[in-house]
């Protein structure tokens, strides 16, 4: 599908094959993740009516019980009240619960398609304001200071030029260098992430009595999310490192050529 999308652009005469290649990249990740992970709706669909179904006997006791607790009513009507409980609810709960939960599920789908859609331009159209706001006050400032004869500090070309070598050079050996040992402590940090973790949430099953079982499945929900989200903070490190092992030289290095120049 992302490679029928990309003939399109072509055929259109936007060749953006760079943007494109990425956004490939990572719809087919995506998709592939679709793929693997099942449906959230039907899941919840499924699981909801089973508990659902496994409750009803407890529901049906306990509305039998509160039934013949009535001090008001004989036991003609108790008895008519149970019958017309155990001849309709029984027949008519597994029905009414399908439909029901098929609806919510379905309603909460799209709302979360939609909220997929639209919630990704909400948030670039609130960054892009913001951000025009707080541009707009920058520029004035500046155009104040430049008012004032603010007096201008600049480096050379050839200083630009020193700065930026010595930033490649510096990526090339200590960033691949950061890169190499990111990944060799990659295993400590996620074992010392887990490890820590459990230490942290033993106290939550201890005082959880009869609902551990509940808590132990929303925990290994959160264990499964935290290790994803570890092993993408430990990628991100990576690249952040490699990103600072070139600038930051850089910059230092130019700021000395500067006020050695100077």
């Amino acid at each position: 599908m992302s490679s029928d999308i990309l003939g399109t652009l072509r055929n259109h005469g936007l060749d953006l094959s760079y943007i494109a290649a990425h956004w490939t990249a990572g719809y087919d990740v995506v998709h592939n993740a679709n793929e693997f992970l099942p449906n959230f709706a039907t899941v919840g669909f499924v699981v909801s009516y089973v508990v659902v179904v496994l409750c009803f006997p407890i529901l049906l006791g306990l509305a039998l019980y509160a039934v013949w607790s009535l001090a008001k009513l004989g036991p003609a009507r108790k008895t008519f009240s149970t019958i017309l409980i155990v001849g309709f609810g029984v027949p008519l709960y597994p029905i009414l619960a399908f439909l029901t939960l098929a609806i919510f599920w379905i309603i909460l789908g799209v709302v979360m398609l939609g909220v997929a859609v639209a919630l990704p331009m909400f948030c670039a159209a609130c960054l892009i304001i913001k951000l025009y706001g707080d541009l707009s006050v920058f520029v004035d400032h500046q155009r104040e200071m430049n008012e004032e004869g603010l007096v201008v500090e600049d480096i050379t070309f050839f200083q630009l030029f020193s700065g930026i070598v010595m930033g490649c050079f510096s990526s090339c050996t200590f960033g691949v260098l950061a890169m190499a040992l990111t990944l060799l402590k990659s295993p400590l940090v996620l074992g010392s992430c887990v490890v820590h973790g459990v230490r942290h949430s033993r106290p939550a099953f201890i005082e959880s009595g009869y609902w551990w079982p509940l808590v132990f499945l929303v925990w290994c929900f959160a264990f499964v999310g935290g290790c994803i989200v570890v092993i993408l903070g430990i990628f991100v490190s990576i690249l952040v490192k490699l990103v600072a092992a070139g600038l930051w030289p850089a910059y230092v290095s130019t700021g000395w050529l500067r006020i050695m120049g100077g």
